[in-house]
């Protein structure tokens, strides 16, 4: 279902449009060359106002991610070709410097997926998805709170108590489920109200949010993430490299959990990585 945007607390309503008009451009929904919805369907959609719907649009196009012109919806401009992760060191970095961190298991239930999930995990929607949310801390301090959405076969593998226990990763390892890619998207955005509140944040508040679509070696999709990382506690460090003469730049990815923003100048103090995504 396509989300709306309401008046309550937080981030300005043309905000709130852009964010989610951007996260969808970015995640292919809207392809190079392709054109956005209307003014007008853009309005029925999120239930604001014509003026609201241009601001929006006007911040989209000053991020150069989209071109408008008078009497047309707005293009959609191409972005430049990602750059490849080597994803088993990316993933092994993230499990091994981030053991210290336990989860804490705050959902755990079983739910018929609505359209747009099914498609992405390639279930039918009548098929069962395990959702399971959780929160991370370190020395007693909120980190990152993640969503995940897995299909029926792997998620009916899982436990309560073991996914309280170990990282995601290494849960699925125990059953044979290895992950050979994954599709990534990382943004800042506004803290939802409810993921504020287990992050100690006021709703609004600037976040780091990242979407994980990890698939097997056959190409299948294991898990759709969403997780929402404290922008005082967390930084995304990319290592690149030449891989051979003449080839594309590969990169090794890190992610860490940070000490707070007062004392990262400190060059004593250790960055700790954290397994974000899992």
């Amino acid at each position: 279902m396509a989300p709306k945007v309401s008046p309550s607390s937080g981030p300005p309503l043309y905000a709130r449009v852009y964010q989610a008009l951007r996260d969808e451009i970015l995640s292919d929904r809207y392809p190079a060359g392709g054109l956005l919805p209307s003014e007008c369907a853009l309005e029925r959609r999120f239930l604001v106002s014509r003026i609201t719907i241009r601001r929006g649009l006007e911040e989209l196009e000053r991020a150069g991610l989209i071109e408008r012109s008078q009497g047309r919806s707005a293009t959609v401009l191409p972005r430049p070709a990602p750059i490849v992760a080597d994803v088993t060191e990316a993933f092994a970095a993230h499990v091994a410097e981030s053991a210290d961190m336990r989860p804490r298991v705050l959902s755990f239930r079983w739910i018929r997926p609505e359209m747009d999930l099914a498609e992405t995990l390639e279930v039918p929607p009548d098929s069962r998805v395990l959702w399971v949310t959780r929160l991370r801390r370190r020395h007693g301090q909120p980190v990152s709170h993640t969503s995940v959405h897995l299909p029926e076969h792997i998620g009916r593998e899982l436990t309560e108590d073991l996914l309280g226990r170990l990282q995601l990763l290494d849960a699925l390892k125990l059953h044979g489920h290895v992950a050979d890619s994954a599709e990534q998207l990382l943004s800042a955005a506004p803290a939802p109200p409810k993921i504020a509140k287990h992050l100690d944040l006021a709703p609004g508040a600037p976040i780091f949010s990242m979407r994980r679509l990890m698939r097997d070696v056959g190409g299948r999709p294991m898990l759709l993430l969403h997780a929402s990382m404290r922008w005082d506690r967390f930084s995304y460090r990319l290592s690149l490299r030449q891989t051979r003469p003449g080839a594309a730049a590969s990169q090794s990815v890190v992610a860490s959990a940070v000490a707070p923003a007062a004392r990262i100048a400190n060059e004593e103090d250790p960055i700790e990585a954290l397994d974000f995504a899992l």
